[in-house]
């Protein structure tokens, strides 16, 4: 505690305080307010510009990514139309119903045999 007081006393009378006035270049001199304002718009314009090439790389990444997904799914239903295709030929030909043989005799669309009556009913006992 001594020692805090002591040095805050000490810099009270050397006069430590922040400085004022205009900012001093490295030789230490002083440096203009309207050199010093050009050079923070001059940065703010470079950090602008990195921003926007910086996010416009970002959209490019993006836009690529999209473009590699999309191709995947085209190629995907490209896949399952030839699936559905083939799906829709072998239910046509599994629905083939045979031709009454000469005894009269049909085979349905599960192979159950039968005949007709002269009614018209379906008799599935007469094959």
């Amino acid at each position: 505690m001594r020692v805090l007081i002591a040095t805050a006393l000490v810099l009270s009378m050397v006069g430590c305080t922040a400085p004022s006035g205009p900012p001093m270049n490295h030789s230490g001199n002083a440096v203009s307010s309207a050199t010093h304002r050009a050079s923070l718009q001059r940065a703010r314009a470079d950090r602008d510009a990195r921003k926007a090439q910086l996010r416009e790389s970002k959209l490019q990444e993006e836009i690529d990514r999209l473009t590699v997904e999309i191709r995947e799914l085209e190629l995907r239903i490209i896949s399952l139309e030839g699936q559905v295709a083939d799906a829709e030929r072998r239910e046509r030909e599994a629905v083939v119903y045979s031709r009454p043989a000469s005894s009269g005799c049909y085979t349905g669309p599960r192979g159950g045999r039968y005949t007709i009556s002269k009614s018209g009913k379906k008799n599935y006992g007469g094959c």
